[in-house]
């Protein structure tokens, strides 16, 4: 099980057809959701990082 997330964010949108973030199989409504704890976001060039642990 992953406790903590570090995600890199661009500064671009792309179509319906480009990839997802995450993709977890099973989770469709919101109340199966994961919540989250945002620790840190930063900028790192022209990006945005994103440090984040699951709620417990």
């Amino acid at each position: 099980m992953v406790d903590e997330l570090i995600i890199y964010m661009a500064p671009k949108l792309m179509g319906t057809d480009g990839r997802g973030l995450v993709n977890l199989l099973g989770f469709e409504q919101m109340g199966q959701a994961v919540d989250l704890d945002i620790t840190e976001v930063s900028q790192v060039g022209k990006d945005i990082k994103i440090v984040a642990r699951i709620k417990n």
